[in-house]
């Protein structure tokens, strides 16, 4: 899966997260972003599956499946992670 997309003329990485790919999300991230071993469903989560995201500027994050996760592209903040729904993303394929 190609991790470079357009977003509002910009080209951003990011990952989708699809509640399966936690171990192929923590490599692209070199540790940042970590599978929870606990299941907590919710209404908008009803399998329960997410990631903690470890983000220098806010602590730990939380993504559930269907949200896309965002790495930083100035060079400032490369190892930064960002968490966000893919209505709110308009992404280029």
């Amino acid at each position: 899966m190609s991790d470079k997309y357009i977003c509002k003329g910009y080209e951003i990485n990011a990952r989708q997260y699809t509640g399966n790919n936690g171990n192929e999300l923590k490599q692209w991230s070199n540790g940042a972003i970590i599978a929870s071993p606990v299941l907590e469903p919710t209404k908008n989560n009803p399998k329960g599956c997410y990631v903690q995201i470890t983000t220098k500027s806010e602590g730990i994050k939380i993504a559930i499946s269907g949200q896309w996760i965002l790495k930083g592209t100035k060079a400032d903040c490369t190892d930064e992670y960002y968490v966000c729904d893919a209505a709110d993303l308009g992404l280029i394929l």
